[in-house]
This record gives C-alpha cells, sequence and structure tokens, in this order.
C-alpha cells in the first residue's frame, strides 16, 4: 500500500527529500507546528519550538564550571540555527528536516581565549540576541550580544520548560522562513 495513502488517511503530511532519499512525515497534529517553525512569522514562537525539537547527537564535551546557568543565543531575526549554553559548554544547533542537528560545540578552557572544541565551528554572525536564565533566581536576562545593556525580568510562575526564557525583542523581525 502506498505511504502517501496510509499517511492522508490519518490526516498526516508528507513530505519527499529527493536529495536525501528520505521521507518525513509530520502526524496530523504536528503539522501546525511545523508550519510556525519553517514558516511562521511569530519569532519567540519558533524558536521555542526548535529548541524542543528531539536530537540524535549527545555532545562528546562536557560542561567543567561549577557556578551553571543555561543560556540560548541566535542570530537576529533567525530560529533555524543557535548556540546552547551551559556554563562554559557551547553546542551549536541547526534544524534540518524536522531535528536539531549538533553541529559544533566547545568548552572554554580556563583563560577564556582558549577553547577545546569538536565539529564544524559556525560563522560569527554579526548581530545575536541573548536569553539567559540566572542560576540564583532563575529570572530572565536577555539582550543584544556584546551591548551592555541587558533587560531582566522574572519568569512566570507557570513555567514549565527551558525554552520559556525565549522571549519577545523589541523590533526583532523573522527573517529566516523557509517554503
Amino acid at each position: 500500500m502506498p505511504l502517501r495513502f496510509i499517511s492522508e488517511a490519518f490526516k498526516a503530511e508528507v513530505e519527499w527529500k529527493a536529495d536525501k532519499n528520505t521521507v518525513i512525515i509530520r502526524s496530523a497534529d504536528q503539522v501546525e507546528t511545523y508550519k510556525k517553525l519553517y514558516q511562521g512569522t511569530d519569532l519567540v514562537a519558533a524558536r521555542k519550538i526548535a529548541v524542543d525539537l528531539p536530537s540524535n547527537d549527545e555532545n562528546t564535551l562536557h560542561n567543567t564550571e561549577e557556578g551553571v546557568y543555561y543560556q540560548y543565543i541566535f542570530p537576529e531575526g533567525e530560529a533555524l540555527r543557535y548556540y546552547y549554553v551551559v556554563g562554559n559548554l557551547y553546542t551549536y544547533y541547526e534544524i534540518k528536516d524536522d531535528v536539531k542537528h549538533l553541529v559544533w560545540e566547545g568548552v572554554e578552557e580556563d583563560s577564556r581565549k582558549k577553547m577545546k572544541e569538536k565539529g564544524k565551528r559556525p560563522p560569527e554572525d554579526k548581530t545575536q540576541y541573548y536569553f539567559l536564565q540566572e542560576r540564583v533566581d532563575h529570572s530572565v536576562t536577555y539582550g543584544k550580544v556584546g551591548t551592555k545593556k541587558p533587560v531582566t525580568q522574572a519568569l512566570p510562575k507557570n513555567t514549565t520548560g527551558l525554552a520559556d526564557i525565549i522571549v519577545p525583542i523589541s523590533g526583532e523581525v523573522r527573517k529566516d522562513q523557509m517554503k
């Protein structure tokens, strides 16, 4: 029986990736989620979906700092690639075919000038925004990387996950939608 017939019977979406000889099937309840991720204009929603995607990759390097904080760093206007930082461990992900792929990881050494790293280092972006969860009070500090005017706000009481630290940045507009 054809795969398309079965998937359409369950109201799933089928996408054929000829270049990879792969079929992607999105269940009916996930079709709208992936539309928000790839085509949506709501940058915060797309970023939250991106960080919550599954990954088959695991870090081979590990955080070596005692005081651990969590941070996401995104290029301006983008949701489909980002850094996830835990203490001094930087992990760079790219979203492809509904999965986040670990592309590069690095651990800052004691001097903060040296880095132990694995994978392909991403190109440096001119403008990036960060979202950092404070260790002590769990508040969120966010802003433009390299500026000295961060914004700090308390997380709502119903916060359920790390993706909730991603908040709107005034004036930031999404620019990485895919067709």
